[in-house]
């Protein structure tokens, strides 16, 4: 089993195929975005809602993350959310 956090803006299209993409070659996706505008204004769950729960639709394993990146405490939460979720954090072909 393959868990990939994912850690980018992921409104448009390229990002949600990526995440379909890795849920349909077995991985479980942790999907992170703090659902922030390009303007660093406002915040919503929306987004890595909507992305989890379309790779869930597609018959894969996806968690919505809300954490930042920018603090080693938000990174040390998706790494939890991941373990917690899935049960481990691999790499293609482990």
């Amino acid at each position: 089993m393959m868990t990939n956090s994912l850690t980018q803006r992921l409104k448009g299209h390229k990002e949600n195929l990526c995440c379909g993409a890795l849920a349909g070659e077995g991985a479980s996706v942790v999907v992170n975005d703090l659902g922030i505008a390009l303007d660093g204004r406002g915040a919503s769950k929306a987004p890595a809602d909507e992305v989890a729960a379309e790779i869930k639709k597609g018959g894969g394993a996806a968690v919505a993350s809300y954490d930042t990146v920018a603090t080693a405490e938000g990174g040390a939460n998706i790494i939890k959310t991941a373990v917690s979720s899935f049960g481990r954090i691999g790499y293609h072909g482990q």
